[in-house]
């Protein structure tokens, strides 16, 4: 498998780009699909030339029973700070959001393709 500085080369080289822009770019490029995954933004990404990705329903009930644990456990340690506490709660409550969005998305979806409606 070809590494990403293999990437950075080619695509450099295929663009007359410098690889220090190129690397900037392509850096940028996957945090952003990487992003859209963690934080379930939706629950399908096409990423051009590569293929798509489709989150599974037993992904998003595992990330959602995961990421209400973290919440319970944050909010009864004493080891972190108040203020700590809160912002790691609040940036998990809104990837729970998301994912709990996401769910009623698919659920509507399997339900419409299996009849279940």
């Amino acid at each position: 498998m070809k590494s990403l500085d293999y990437v950075i080369k080619k695509t450099a080289k295929e663009l007359n780009l410098p690889e220090d822009q190129t690397r900037k770019l392509l850096t940028a490029y996957w945090k952003e699909i990487e992003r859209q995954l963690v934080e379930i933004k939706s629950t399908t990404i096409s990423i051009k030339k590569l293929g798509v990705i489709t989150v599974s329903k037993i992904k998003i009930r595992n990330f959602i029973i995961d990421t209400i644990r973290r919440i319970r456990r944050m909010e009864k340690s004493t080891k972190y700070s108040d203020d700590k506490k809160r912002s790691y709660i609040d940036r998990h409550k809104k990837k729970l959001k998301n994912a709990l969005i996401q769910r009623n998305i698919l659920a509507k979806d399997y339900a419409e393709k299996f009849g279940n409606i």
